[in-house]
C-alpha cells in the first residue's frame, strides 16, 4: 500500500473516473452526492451520476489557516453546492493491477470512499 501524502496531492490525483466504493453518512442533511455512484474529474469540471447526472466547476484548493487538507469544491454554475477534504489518496497493488483509492468527507458528514476507474 503507498499512501500518498497530502501536501502532494495535485490535481493529477484526483483527475479521472471514480466509483463510489464506500459511503458513510453521519448527518441527514442533504447533498447532491448523497447517492451517487459515480464521479468524473477533468479539467477543473466534474461530473457526477446517480441516475441523473449534475455537472459543473470544481476548484482544487488548500487552505493554511483552519483545515489543511487540501480541499475540492463543487460549483453548479455559479453556486457553491459542496465542499470536500480529501482525508486520504492511495494506491494498492493486487497481482499486476493497480488500485487507487480516495476518501472525501463533506461538511454535510457524509464520506465517500472511492475507486478510480482505469
Amino acid at each position: 500500500m503507498e499512501n500518498i501524502q497530502l501536501n502532494n496531492i495535485t490535481k493529477d490525483h484526483v483527475y479521472g473516473k471514480w466509483e463510489v466504493k464506500e459511503r458513510i453518512n453521519k448527518s441527514n442533511q442533504e447533498n447532491v452526492f448523497n447517492s451517487i455512484k459515480l464521479i468524473e474529474i477533468e479539467n477543473g469540471l466534474y461530473k457526477s451520476n446517480n441516475g441523473r447526472e449534475n455537472s459543473g466547476k470544481l476548484l482544487l484548493i488548500r487552505e493554511t489557516e483552519i483545515i489543511y487538507n487540501p480541499q475540492l469544491v463543487f460549483f453548479i454554475n455559479e453556486d457553491k453546492i459542496a465542499s470536500a477534504i480529501i482525508t486520504r489518496l492511495f494506491s494498492e497493488s493486487s497481482g499486476d493491477k493497480k488500485y487507487h483509492y480516495l476518501t472525501l468527507y463533506f461538511t454535510t458528514g457524509l464520506e465517500l470512499i472511492l475507486q478510480k476507474i482505469n
